[in-house]
């Protein structure tokens, strides 16, 4: 559709461009003139045709720019939410583990010590004759 059809208006001005028989050697007679009139508004047309086809790809590529900008930041709110709930999830997990590794080497460190007291001898020492 639009493509085509500027693209197509663009190629009819090449061809109108490219028909124009203008020799630098000729003199500049008002025949000659007329042609680079002509062939300086055809290149004219050709630019403006180019400006729009430009322009309505321009709009085209910012609108593809934009829906991947927000594809991305849809994900980094993704990757917001799964690293808080990561974290509030270890957090859950871990804070048990940790107090029951401590109670564990509390009770250990007080089994020990409780062993070393039943293997104490009580030996009395007198010191007189």
């Amino acid at each position: 559709g639009w493509v085509a059809n500027n693209l197509g208006a663009m190629r009819i001005r090449y061809s109108e461009i490219m028909n124009l028989q203008i020799d630098s050697h000729q003199v500049m007679t008002d025949e000659v003139k007329r042609q680079l009139w002509e062939f300086t508004q055809l290149v004219n047309q050709a630019t403006e045709d180019m400006d729009s086809v430009v322009d309505e790809a321009s709009i085209k590529a910012r609108g593809r720019v934009d829906f991947v900008f927000s594809i991305n930041i849809v994900r980094l709110v993704f990757g917001i939410c799964w690293a808080a709930s990561t974290a509030v999830a270890f957090g859950r997990v871990w804070r048990p583990y940790v107090a029951t590794f401590n109670r564990l080497q509390e009770a250990d460190s007080q089994l020990k010590s409780l062993l070393r007291a039943t293997f104490d001898v009580v030996v009395p020492v007198s010191i007189g004759p």
